[in-house]
């Protein structure tokens, strides 16, 4: 699991966003990512400009 935290992080850093991984009280875990929007673009907005 490892290998593949290291590989995301890498990726998500390269777009300018974060990963946070943190566990829960009850068992479990969450990881949130957060990327910039495309400029631009609203949070939610699908397009296919890539």
């Amino acid at each position: 699991m490892e290998l593949a935290l290291t590989i995301c992080r890498s990726a998500i850093d390269a777009h300018g966003g974060t990963l946070v991984m943190r566990n829960l009280p009850d068992g479990g875990a969450v990881a949130e990512v957060l990327v910039p929007a495309l400029e631009g673009h609203r949070a939610g907005e699908i397009s296919d400009a890539a």
